[in-house]
């Protein structure tokens, strides 16, 4: 998805229209030649895509209801949120939705407000390494100016009914010793008397003391809807 591609009539907004009564899967990531997460602003044919009647644009253009979509994936890219709920919330059989370096626009804007429109038939919801709302010099920021979105230290609101996957923590600890395991990495064993679930990758950090740490520094994290 190159933001230069402008025209409302572009083969690849034809290509959309054309496949959108079987599409099942939509991924859009901005690829720079200098960084892959960093994405660049505009976005102009993806704003029109996700607006459709929101900001008038064409019917050669604009997605509407797709009866047979279920997945969206979003990396390195600048969203407007308006226009993403605009599109997400037409949605009848979305099950899961995927944000990676993605950042919210315009300011004042969280992620609470996407997760919130969400359909119904959307259960599961993955964030990782975004940003959000006005930027805060006393809190972490993501490219430099946006404010980064710690699942674990803010959540949503205690109204929401979508909660934090408690498991994707031990699934993410697992996931890195088997990397670590596959590329050839030496994994020792836990010294005598330490604690139960401490050795490997993560030394003598036992699973409990990785759990609590992950919560208060990363950006990564599963939600699920009750």
């Amino acid at each position: 998805m190159r933001p230069a591609l402008k025209n409302e009539a572009s083969p690849f907004a034809v290509l959309l229209r054309r496949a959108s009564q079987t599409l099942e899967i939509l991924e859009f990531r901005n690829l720079t030649a200098s960084c892959r997460q960093i994405p660049i602003e505009g976005n102009t044919l993806l704003n029109r895509l996700l607006g459709g009647s929101h900001i008038g644009s064409s019917p050669d253009t604009a997605l509407s209801i797709l009866p047979a979509f279920k997945t969206l994936k979003l990396r390195s890219l600048y969203l407007n949120v308006p226009y993403l709920i605009n599109f997400i919330s037409l949605q009848p059989q979305l099950q899961y939705a995927n944000f990676e370096y993605v950042y919210l626009k315009p300011e004042g804007y969280m992620w609470s407000h996407v997760a919130e429109r969400l359909p119904p038939s959307c259960k599961k919801l993955y964030i990782g390494n975004c940003g959000h709302d006005k930027f805060d010099p006393n809190t972490p920021a993501v490219d430099g100016h946006i404010r980064a979105f710690l699942p674990y230290k803010e959540g949503f609101p205690a109204t929401s009914d979508w909660r934090v996957d408690e498991s994707f923590i031990e699934q993410k600890r697992d996931n890195d010793e088997q990397d670590a395991k596959d590329s050839g990495a030496h994994m020792k064993p836990a010294p005598p008397g330490a604690p139960s679930g401490s050795g490997g990758l993560y030394g003598t950090t036992t699973r409990e003391e990785f759990r609590a740490k992950y919560r208060m520094t990363h950006d990564c994290a599963v939600f699920r809807r009750s």
